[in-house]
């Protein structure tokens, strides 16, 4: 079954080649299919089609603002080193390229900023 928007859920990861990206998550989801009330195919065509366009943006807008996680020499938080450290190992070993991936990720020491971003776009 088909769907019409994929939520991706990722660590940015900039550093001295680029940009790598490390995938958390990754979720089908349907737009809801109740329009309000007052809006009808029927009525004004421009008015509705317009309306229809910003009701899809309005699911294809991330859930939350980039949360960041390292910054310059340290991990912000505990709890990210516990979290993350093993993920990001595992990238500098080469062991999970990923299609975004824009330079390779070669050594932890190497990295500038890590953010928890969302990304959502049509199927």
């Amino acid at each position: 079954m088909g769907c019409d928007y994929y939520v991706y859920t990722y660590l940015e990861i900039k550093h001295r080649e680029g940009l790598s990206y490390i995938e958390l998550d990754r979720m089908r989801s349907w737009y809801c299919d109740c329009l309000e009330p007052n809006v009808d195919s029927d009525d004004e065509e421009e008015n509705y089609e317009k309306y229809c366009f910003q009701y899809v943006e309005s699911f294809l807008k991330p859930a939350f603002e980039p949360i960041m996680i390292y910054d310059g020499s340290k991990f912000l938080k505990q709890r990210y080193i516990e979290k993350y450290l093993n993920l990001i190992h595992e990238k500098t070993l080469g062991t999970s390229d990923y299609w975004r991936d824009e330079g390779k990720l070669l050594d932890v020491n190497h990295i500038n900023q890590i953010r928890k971003i969302e990304i959502r776009e049509s199927a």
